[in-house]
């Protein structure tokens, strides 16, 4: 009997809304008290949609699910995200093969299609961590995801966090399709729901220059970057920020070749060593380096000496 199911009911009925407002469309009325009851299931689509219709986010309705199993469920999501952290951290796809299969056994049991986004997730990184940061054979896998996507008429939490998540492993032209459609849908100002934080705006276009830069395609980094300089961003999100200023140094240098355009680069580097934050500095540290091997590769061998000078 699946769990899920139920907690529609529960929402259902404590809005006073009538089952064929939730129904009608998607599946016959007997279905519907079968799908109630926890009898037969229904896809994430569908899900969805009765979301929608019940003006539920997302992150209220899996606020309320993983409540129903508290000790296995948060074991179980704490273990898959220490998994994908690691794998994340040391560029390695051991870790995220282990993740799917934590979160494949788990849609397997509960049939939460949060589990199933979660294990094809972990799979499509596996395989790019597995073939040097290149897709090979989960294709089909990241397919289904910005599917999804493009398939979602709202956006919640739920669809922002996924995106942010992929946008490492996307094309361009994936990229050039979901992030538009992103920033039409969700306002700038939400950035908590459902008690939990999601990727801001910021968050966001910080992070969509991991495709680009993996292409080097200068062309959508200048027009990234332009929408970038017009976020109004908040003081509070202190990477986005950062990010933003080493951007347009690598854009200015490759503009002028004034190596004086990348003396700010040095100096964030060493404001990061000053501050107890070791993960910022080590991401902002990689990024910086695979944009001076793209963008100012001259500058790489008086960077090598400054480092062994340290």
């Amino acid at each position: 009997m699946s769990k899920i199911d139920p907690i529609i009911k529960e929402f259902r009925t404590n809005k006073g809304i009538e089952t064929r407002q939730v129904y009608e469309g998607i599946m016959s009325r007997a279905n519907y008290f079968r799908f109630e009851k926890g009898t037969i299931d229904t896809s994430a689509e569908n899900l969805m949609e009765m979301l929608r219709r019940l003006n539920i986010m997302i992150g209220e309705f899996a606020n309320v699910y993983v409540g129903m199993d508290e000790s296995v469920s948060a074991k179980t999501t704490a273990k898959i995200v220490q998994l994908m952290n690691n794998g994340t951290i040391h560029q390695r796809a051991t870790p995220f093969i282990e993740a799917a299969r934590l979160a494949e056994h788990s849609y397997a049991q509960t049939h939460y299609f949060g589990d199933h986004n979660t294990a094809l997730i972990a799979s499509v990184f596996a395989d790019y961590y597995a073939h040097d940061k290149r897709i090979v054979n989960s294709q089909p896998q990241l397919a289904q995801l910005t599917g999804f996507l493009k398939e979602a008429e709202t956006w919640y939490g739920y669809e922002v966090t996924l995106l942010f998540n992929i946008l490492p492993v996307l094309t361009v032209k994936q990229l050039t399709i979901l992030l538009p459609t992103y920033l039409k849908r969700v306002n700038k100002l939400v950035q908590f729901e459902a008690g939990n934080t999601i990727p801001t705006r910021g968050d966001m276009l910080q992070q969509a220059f991991e495709p680009v830069i993996n292409e080097q395609n200068i062309e959508v980094y200048r027009r990234l970057l332009a929408d970038f300089n017009k976020e109004e961003l908040q003081e509070r999100y202190m990477y986005p920020r950062l990010m933003r200023t080493i951007f347009n140094a690598f854009l200015n240098y490759t503009d002028s070749h004034d190596p004086t355009t990348l003396k700010c680069v040095d100096t964030l580097l060493d404001m990061l060593k000053t501050l107890d934050m070791p993960i910022y500095r080590e991401q902002t540290a990689l990024e910086i380096q695979r944009l001076r091997a793209w963008l100012a590769p001259e500058t790489l061998s008086h960077v090598q000496k400054k480092s062994a000078k340290a």
